[in-house]
């Protein structure tokens, strides 16, 4: 028993490092003014790790599925920018940027849907998440939509 374990130990530890050097690597888009605004939305609840007002931004690759919601082809880029939501009378404006949400299309992420998930500071420095827990539990719901909240308008 201790002969398997310990290659099968070896193996999961080489794979973790892989992958944890893989996200290590990941960057914002350089440019997102290649990108384009798909959809707005607010998140007013204060406790909320998501609160505030977010903009999201698709790459050029995922624009031909957006209007169906779906399939993506690999290599679709969604950029969230996430700002504080300041109350001024009643109406609520874009405050001090927050983070970056990132998803990515990438066949090699079946454990999220085929999606890779990360956010970033607002200066662009990789934040450490649980993407599994913060990110993709709350995506699964829209499978059907290949994981992604933003909908086309009709």
């Amino acid at each position: 028993m201790k002969k398997v374990l310990v290659p099968v130990t070896a193996l999961v530890l080489v794979t973790a490092a892989a992958t944890w050097g893989a996200m290590q690597a990941l960057t914002l888009p350089a440019n997102l003014a290649d990108f384009r605004h798909v959809g707005s939305l607010v998140i007013p609840d204060k406790a909320s790790p998501l609160f505030g007002i977010h903009h999201f931004y698709l790459n050029d690759q995922g624009m031909a599925a957006f209007p169906n919601s779906g399939p993506y082809p690999e290599g679709t880029i969604f950029v969230g920018k996430v700002y504080e939501a300041d109350d001024q009378e009643g109406a609520l404006n874009e405050g001090k940027m927050r983070f970056y949400t990132y998803m990515e299309k990438s066949s090699k992420r079946s454990d999220t849907g085929g999606w890779l998930f990360a956010a970033f500071s607002p200066e662009g420095k990789l934040l450490d998440k649980d993407v599994k827990k913060e990110c993709f539990d709350c995506h699964a719901p829209q499978k059907d939509a290949d994981y992604v909240f933003s909908k086309a308008l009709k």
